[in-house]
């Protein structure tokens, strides 16, 4: 099947998305009026859900089978792609400085699964920010292409995405800024798994990097099998999507 090619979701194994996991603290609940005890624990952005959602249903779709044995017959043993929706591992970086972090809980899922897809940036994703940070990264592991990138120079906090390693053939090395909110999409093998990354300096840029992937046989036909990363813009007044550049 062309999905579980280009996904590399091996035979026995599922697709599993993770989504940024938000704490909401008691502290930071805010109303006109007296509250006595406000929501805490974890939360997610409705935005990253929905669009998580459609994800699913597009890549455990199950017209190819049904169209396989069309032709072949019962012949075609063809088993159907699985997919799970989770919460991103909370990691304590607060912890003694002598262990740092505990990234098991993320190590683990990686040797666990083909492939995952990371809905959210490093902020509220850890698995977003152990994959784009680098963290335990082998020899043979591939070196995500692209970053994220904050600055403080005015009143008003700015981000964007970067390239990592500098412009190389582009003759640019960042887009932050400029009225508008970025996006990414990355693919990159780490742990034998095919990571891929759907982020943005917003929900509704994050949103819309998974609705790239969501027309994967678009991005199949140009990266059949090798790592990628691709870099939009988003117009904040319901604008289309502007296409920057890709690597390779």
């Amino acid at each position: 099947m062309r999905a579980r090619r280009f996904f590399g979701i091996q035979h026995g194994r599922q697709l599993r998305i993770y989504l940024s996991s938000i704490t909401v603290t008691a502290s930071r609940t805010g109303s006109p009026l007296e509250i006595a005890r406000g929501f805490q624990g974890e939360a997610i952005a409705e935005r990253e859900y929905k669009s998580a959602v459609e994800l699913s249903s597009v890549v455990t779709s199950r017209s190819s089978s049904v169209l396989a044995r069309a032709f072949l017959g019962e012949a075609a043993n063809i088993e159907r792609i699985t997919a799970a929706i989770e919460v991103s591992p909370l990691v304590d970086e607060d912890e003694e400085a002598d262990s740092g972090p505990d990234w098991s809980a993320v190590e683990g899922l990686l040797h666990e699964s083909s492939c995952i897809v990371l809905v959210g940036g490093p902020i509220y994703n850890s698995v977003s920010r152990y994959i784009l940070s680098g963290i335990g990264k082998a020899s043979n592991d591939q070196d995500t292409r692209l970053n994220f990138v904050r600055r403080d120079e005015t009143c008003r906090p700015s981000r964007g995405i970067s390239l990592r390693g500098g412009s190389h053939d582009l003759g640019i090395d960042e887009w932050i800024g400029g009225g508008h909110e970025y996006y990414m999409v990355e693919k990159v093998t780490r742990k034998d798994a095919k990571v891929f990354i759907c982020a943005g300096t917003s929900a509704a840029a994050t949103a819309a990097a998974v609705q790239e992937l969501i027309h994967w046989q678009e991005l199949a036909e140009s990266y059949p099998d090798q790592d990628f990363a691709r870099v939009f813009a988003l117009g904040r007044r319901r604008t289309p999507a502007t296409y920057l550049t890709s690597i390779p």
